[in-house]
């Protein structure tokens, strides 16, 4: 949100906005609920000698009057990595009286101390690596000397000026980096811009790579890692049946180990392997019979050790 007044720096309007908030939730049935629930009985005020409702600490369980307690609020408002958004910060202020309670001011002000060292503590972290993501952007597009820079900068692909500009513009268009996620463009031929970038995870990046190779089989189309994991097993396993196996045989869910290959085939591929000619190779045979290249591999090995075992 940004300040409508000429004057005002947003964060002086932010910071406006929150105190009127804040003056709301005086009035706030639930507040006053929680006020009510920490009542323990009226007594003499030590400071003005005047008979006053008193209030119990839900931390020290001291007995306090009303101006000595405050009502707090359980989940941090502004969270642990600072103010998010306006839906967020009102939501968490106008909670249920089930996130409230009523602390003495000395516990209120541990609280508070305690909740802003952990948010300067987790906004820093993530700051820097947001900060560090944004350095890594340019270079990949403007340094030579960057391992990167012949699949971005190379290519002609730019960082928009408006981020070139300043660390800051960045951060309000794209905010803080999600912890595991990266900077991921949608279109791989564009630039760096707020409308051709969002943070995703590591897997979600792996699938929109340029050198993704795409498979097509019975009306779908998808990639190495994505029918990796429809069969159920890992990319290495999957590129390895591609390469050595039928497609119908390589996609399928069923695993070698569990078919049944009758021992005549067995002897037919070995028969083939030892005798054929021309010399036919474990990768044709396995293409010929749908059967795994290593498992032909055991075969002629396990063949191989009872001959020796025999002549001996």
């Amino acid at each position: 949100m940004k300040s409508p007044v000429k004057n005002w720096s947003d964060a002086k309007w932010r910071s406006w906005v929150v105190s009127l908030l804040r003056r709301g939730t005086m009035k706030f049935p639930p507040r006053n609920e929680a006020l009510r629930a920490a009542k323990t009985e009226k007594k003499i005020n030590e400071k003005t000698g005047r008979l006053a409702q008193h209030y119990r600490c839900a931390m020290c369980l001291g007995e306090f009057p009303a101006k000595g307690v405050q009502v707090n609020h359980i989940d941090s408002v502004t969270g642990d990595s600072g103010f998010i958004d306006w839906n967020t910060y009102i939501e968490r202020m106008f909670c249920t009286v089930e996130k409230l309670n009523v602390l003495c001011s000395l516990c209120h002000d541990g609280v508070t101390q305690h909740e802003k060292e952990k948010r300067v503590g987790v906004k820093d972290k993530i700051d820097k690596s947001t900060n560090q993501c944004y350095r890594a952007m340019k270079q990949r597009c403007y340094n030579p000397n960057s391992q990167r820079y012949y699949t971005h900068g190379a290519r002609g692909i730019k960082v928009c000026g408006r981020w070139l500009e300043s660390y800051e513009y960045f951060l309000e268009d794209m905010g803080y980096k999600p912890e595991g996620y990266t900077l991921d463009r949608i279109d791989n031929d564009g630039d760096y811009e707020k409308s051709n970038c969002k943070w995703s995870t590591p897997k979600e990046q792996a699938l929109n790579r340029r050198t993704n190779i795409y498979i097509t089989y019975q009306e779908d189309t998808l990639t190495i890692s994505q029918w990796a994991e429809v069969v159920g097993i890992s990319w290495d396993a999957m590129k390895k049946r591609i390469t050595t196996m039928p497609l119908e045989r390589a996609l399928s869910k069923d695993r070698y180990e569990h078919q049944t290959i009758s021992d005549e085939i067995k002897e037919e591929i070995l028969e083939k392997y030892f005798r054929g000619k021309p010399k036919i190779t474990q990768k044709a045979l396995g293409l010929e019979y749908g059967v795994t290249q290593s498992a032909i591999s055991h075969w002629v090995k396990q063949t191989k050790s009872e001959r020796i075992e025999n002549v001996e």
